[in-house]
């Protein structure tokens, strides 16, 4: 058996060729770490009542894009996301614009039933979260496909665009699940329904401003 100093000369004398089989593995391991760090923050809530798995959904939400680039590095070589993204795709961005924008002009009629009665639940319909034929569902793991066509001054721009999506509609699913409750928790009533309404209103701004980067970053316009 070879002794401690000749088994590191012959580390030292692999070919470069061996280094670039685990380079990809390598680099799986660091972007999940990465996402896993991110997730943490996400984490801390203020929130007394949040539907079952939301806390796990919003750390897969902010992990799925960092996850999604690595399995395309791994599959793909040292081209990442060698596909792209169809007309049909790059529609749905558009077309999910157009749907956010559309209930925040009209957030009080979108968000209030024929009886007066507010509908959280409609703010969850708007962002995909209800139906798997909505152009914004799943969105984010669609647009790992997109990276060869981003703008090249851009780039860093559309990954923060990505994170920033994930992360507001996780909050924004939490806070009108919590506003459609509100009224038979303890200590709630329609000012609870309100109150978190509202919050969810300031998370789908957000939305929409994030959806506003990754279209200019791959060349729409809205």
């Amino acid at each position: 058996m070879a002794s401690r100093p000749d088994q590191v000369r012959v580390l030292r004398r692999l070919p470069h060729s061996s280094w670039r089989l685990y380079r990809p593995i390598v680099a799986t391991a660091t972007l999940f770490f990465v996402a896993s760090s991110l997730s943490a923050g996400i984490k801390r809530s203020g929130a007394w009542c949040q539907p079952p798995g939301v806390e796990g959904t919003r750390r897969t939400a902010v992990a799925a894009p960092f996850l999604g680039l690595a399995g395309a590095w791994v599959v793909g070589g040292n081209n990442p996301a060698s596909a792209k993204l169809s007309n049909d795709e790059l529609s749905r961005i558009k077309t999910g614009y157009e749907k956010i924008s559309y209930l925040l002009d009209h957030w009080e009629e979108e968000t209030t039933d024929k009886d007066g009665e507010r509908t959280p639940d409609s703010v969850r319909a708007y962002l995909g979260l209800r139906s798997t034929t909505d152009p914004l569902f799943n969105l984010e793991k669609m647009l790992v496909k997109a990276t060869d066509q981003v703008d090249g001054k851009m780039i860093d721009d559309f990954q923060g665009a990505i994170e920033t999506w994930s992360t507001q509609v996780a909050e924004a699913n939490s806070a009108a699940f919590i506003s459609s409750y509100g009224e038979y928790n303890p200590g709630g009533g329609k000012d609870t329904i309100a109150r978190y309404l509202e919050k969810s209103k300031i998370n789908v701004q957000k939305c929409k401003e994030s959806l506003q980067v990754i279209g200019k970053s791959l060349g729409l316009k809205f």
